[in-house]
């Protein structure tokens, strides 16, 4: 919509009929240009974390742009991706690696149970600032480094897949017991990461997020963990459409894209 302001003059008239008529020219001349950028195309509405948004958001301009349909996206931890589902927001498409909250919105009817599908995973990584000084070792010495040198940082086990992820890794490397009251709790990913990448320290974080900022992040170590990332249509959805886009995730286009970020893919291998 053309902004009518522009079309205000920048003085005063005195005379009420030349005001008058100056409103409905402008009233009509908004309208006007308006309606030529004015569609009626289908929308897909998705929530997604936080490290899909950048290779996440390529891929949907990309969709839009050749199919006619607005794809938004709200990247946001778990915790708030659910009651957002639970709480009827028009929501299309949900994407989380937490596969707890999966199964609960499906055992909760909030899912089509049918199209859930896992669509790419991820890594976590031993990461630092490039001002945090370290020996390289295995991972066990080298959490044991940094438990003597910073408070690590990861992401709220309690409220992030992230962080989630983190617990678990660090339990079978029998170190959670030592670290969890000796870590700074980000409430998000991002945060983890910027508190990484500004402050001389070191933590967990998605090997995506190491690599894509490699400039002022130093990877140390890749944990053996690996985790799926889920993708599910809800109830009530716009089902057509974001079948579309789901079945377009799995596609070589899409996939090679997510590649060229570091995900691991699970489908050029079998088409």
């Amino acid at each position: 919509m053309v902004d009518k302001n522009i079309y205000r003059p920048d003085f005063y008239f005195n005379n009420y009929i030349v005001r008058y008529l100056f409103l409905i020219l402008s009233l009509f001349f908004s309208i006007s240009h308006a309606s030529e950028y004015e569609h009626d195309y289908p929308n897909v509405n998705i929530i997604a974390p936080s490290d899909l948004a950048v290779p996440l958001s390529k891929i949907a301009r990309n969709y839009s742009a050749t199919n006619n349909i607005d794809i938004g996206i709200v990247y946001e931890s778990t915790d708030f991706m659910v009651d957002d589902v639970l709480s009827g927001e028009p929501i299309d498409i949900i994407i989380t690696g937490n596969d707890k909250w999966i199964e609960q919105l499906r055992k909760d009817e909030m899912l089509n149970k049918f199209s859930i599908s896992t669509i790419l995973s991820n890594k976590l990584a031993i990461a630092s600032s490039y001002k945090f000084k370290i020996d390289e070792s295995d991972q066990q010495s080298l959490l044991d480094q940094i438990y003597k040198k910073v408070i690590m940082v990861i992401a709220s086990p309690e409220a992030t897949t992230q962080g989630d992820s983190t617990k678990h890794a660090l339990t079978e490397l029998n170190r959670w017991n030592k670290f969890q009251s000796h870590v700074t709790r980000a409430p998000d990913p991002v945060i983890a990461l910027n508190m990484l990448r500004d402050g001389n320290t070191a933590g967990i974080i998605y090997l995506t997020d190491a690599r894509l900022h490699k400039d002022k992040i130093n990877t140390l170590k890749i944990l053996p963990y690996e985790y799926n990332y889920k993708a599910s249509i809800v109830v009530n959805s716009n089902i057509l459409e974001a079948t579309k886009f789901l079945d377009h995730l799995k596609t070589h286009e899409a996939q090679n894209i997510f590649a060229s970020y570091g995900f691991n893919t699970l489908y050029l291998t079998n088409r």
